[in-house]
């Protein structure tokens, strides 16, 4: 055989033959090509009609048989006329199965004298996951009920403690005859927060090599060793710690480290080993992210010159507390509002560390403030139950907002908080 031969072996075919299945049952690719075989400059128009007519046909009777399987009468009698919104009766629930997963239930019921057809019930919500979700109920009877349960697999940190959910019902022609709005109500995120005591080697120990005068210099391999402690008050199932430098050169040999159920005020140790490299122009910067990877809720990140020496005293991650939404006049607002304005305030714990707060809305901040009365350069412990209040005014856009609130500490210390609220129009 030349050199030009191609070469299949059985995977390949049948990987193109499943495309080649996957293409023809593709709606779009078989409408083109019945217009290509069915080509006709002079009744291009009248055909496409035809055409369309005919694929939304089969397309309906795929869906009816589908549905047919799960006891849904998806079938349409068009001499039937669509009962009045009112004569549907429509209520929800919903069950927290799980931490990661949620049922929904939808339920009508025809008090009419009419039957309904192809009924269908689409969430709309400001959350992905729950955004689109679908109920077919199809054929009601008069004087009947029926519903539908979906199942929702849901990430905590995609959750907010409130999700406003509108219920949209509609009939056979897509026509809307009504919407429900509700609320649902998660479990509260678990805050993370950790006390700890950071140290440097370069004298041997735990794999460093130095001069060992305790500082960071070019070409040593450095031990960066801590001692963590979850200030929070629940079990932290997994944290993830890992280093990676900002600015520098680094070769990085023990950058990773993933600590197992840490438990309310346990303790645990461990390092990491990182290496300024010779040629760098400068020592650089290192980043340290530590990532609750079970709560969803942003990474904590201490960022560390190399020029400047770790601090001696046990230091606490910035935490958040008592953060919501208000209205101009003071009243509570939860996950949904018309107002095109709103007050976000909070606390951050051990306010003679914080250095500041500001605010992100969708992606742009709208809010710094400065903590004057910061210990900075001091060696002694602050008292932790102190609070740095916080305040400011939201101009929210139609529809979703995204808002990040940072704090950082005078250790280096960033910590994070997200917040979702929807503004209706």
């Amino acid at each position: 055989m030349s050199s030009n031969t191609n070469h299949f072996d059985d995977s390949e075919i049948i990987e193109k033959n499943a495309i080649k299945e996957k293409l023809n049952a593709d709606i779009f690719v078989k409408t083109a090509k019945l217009v290509l075989l069915q080509w006709n400059p002079g009744k291009i128009k009248s055909k496409l009609q035809i055409i369309s007519r005919e694929i939304e046909q089969q397309e309906t009777e795929k869906i009816t048989k589908a549905l047919a399987l799960h006891g849904i009468d998806w079938s349409l009698n068009p001499l039937l006329k669509t009962p009045a919104p009112e004569t549907l009766n429509m209520t929800w629930f919903v069950e927290e199965v799980s931490a990661d997963l949620v049922r929904l239930k939808v339920q009508l019921r025809n008090v009419g004298e009419h039957a309904a057809q192809r009924l269908i019930v689409v969430t709309k919500s400001g959350n992905v996951l729950l955004d689109g979700l679908e109920f077919p109920i199809g054929k009601l009877p008069p004087d009947s009920i029926d519903s539908r349960t979906i199942s929702v697999k849901i990430s905590s940190g995609m959750m907010e403690e409130t999700e406003p959910v509108e219920l949209e019902l509609f009939d056979h022609n897509l026509k809307k005859l009504k919407s429900v709005r509700l609320q649902l109500h998660f479990s509260p995120k678990r805050i993370s927060s950790f006390k700890l005591k950071m140290k440097i080697f370069d004298n041997g120990k735990f794999g460093s090599q130095g001069n060992g005068d305790g500082k960071v210099q070019a070409g040593e391999t450095i031990a960066f060793v801590f001692k963590l402690a979850n200030k929070g008050k629940k079990t932290v199932p997994e944290l993830l710690l890992k280093i990676r430098g900002t600015e520098g050169s680094f070769r990085i040999t023990r950058g990773k480290i993933l600590l197992k159920n840490l438990e309310p005020e346990s303790k645990q140790k461990d390092y990491f080993l990182f290496q300024t490299l010779t040629n760098a122009g400068t020592l650089g910067k290192i980043s340290m992210e530590m990532v609750d990877t079970k709560s969803g809720i942003p990474k904590i990140v201490h960022s560390w010159n190399l020029k400047n020496t770790l601090p001696e005293q046990t230091v606490l991650t910035p935490e958040f507390s008592g953060l919501k939404w208000q209205d101009l006049n003071g009243n509570p607002v939860k996950g949904e509002t018309k107002l095109k304005s709103l007050i976000l305030s909070g606390k951050v714990r051990n306010a003679v560390d914080v250095r500041d707060v500001f605010v992100h809305l969708n992606d742009e901040k709208v809010f710094y403030s400065a903590n004057f009365d910061t210990a900075e350069g001091s060696t002694v412990p602050s008292d932790v139950n102190n609070e740095l209040q916080f305040s400011t005014v939201l101009k929210l856009v139609p529809g979703k907002n995204l808002i990040s609130v940072f704090s950082r500490n005078r250790h280096g210390f960033t910590s994070e908080r997200r917040l979702r609220i929807l503004r209706r129009q």
